[in-house]
């Protein structure tokens, strides 16, 4: 049974050294998504005025072009005839703003996305993990009641981490609708 005993022993250390990398994997991911997710706030933030900009310019380019109709007045014509290039060019150059913020947002969010593939491949891993943990401390525990103590302690952090873990991910997809 010490035999035994010894090599349950040695898989559930390597196990549990198993979970801390799992566990800092999971804690690096989240770390290095943060930032992302701030900036993806802050582009959201731009995107949406610059698409107000953009609506407003289209507006006056609607506007112009309708004053420059039949049946308009000789200074409505000239007036929006004057004012038409800078609008076309206003609205060109703002759907290009747009359209660059579109692909940045875009962008930021696919490697939101990737990071929260990745976290919820390292979640199920140490979920794995933790439940291979729990098998070797019940045999371990046949033998030796000690461990049941430190096995305990290792499944309290993976809760923790799973709980943190579920409370950013819900953050990240709010701000991403």
């Amino acid at each position: 049974t010490k035999i035994d005993n010894s090599d349950v022993q040695k898989d559930l250390d390597r196990v549990k050294r198993d979970i801390d990398k799992s566990q800092k994997s999971i804690a690096e991911s989240e770390s290095a998504k943060l930032p992302l997710v701030k900036q993806a706030e802050q582009l959201k933030t731009k995107l949406h005025e610059a698409r107000q900009e953009l609506a407003f310019f289209k507006e006056e380019q609607a506007s112009a072009q309708a004053a420059m109709q039949i049946g308009s007045s000789l200074e409505d014509y000239m007036a929006a005839n004057e004012r038409l290039p800078a609008l076309n060019a206003a609205v060109d150059e703002q759907r290009r703003k747009v359209d660059g913020l579109e692909k940045e947002w875009t962008q930021v969010n696919s490697k939101i996305t990737q990071y929260n593939q990745k976290i919820a491949q390292a979640q199920g891993n140490l979920d794995k993990q933790k439940a291979k943990a729990g098998e070797l401390s019940k045999q371990l525990s046949k033998g030796s009641a000690n461990m049941s103590g430190a096995m305990e302690k290792a499944q309290k952090s993976a809760e923790k981490i799973k709980k943190r873990l579920a409370s950013i991910v819900s953050q990240v997809f709010v701000f991403t609708l």
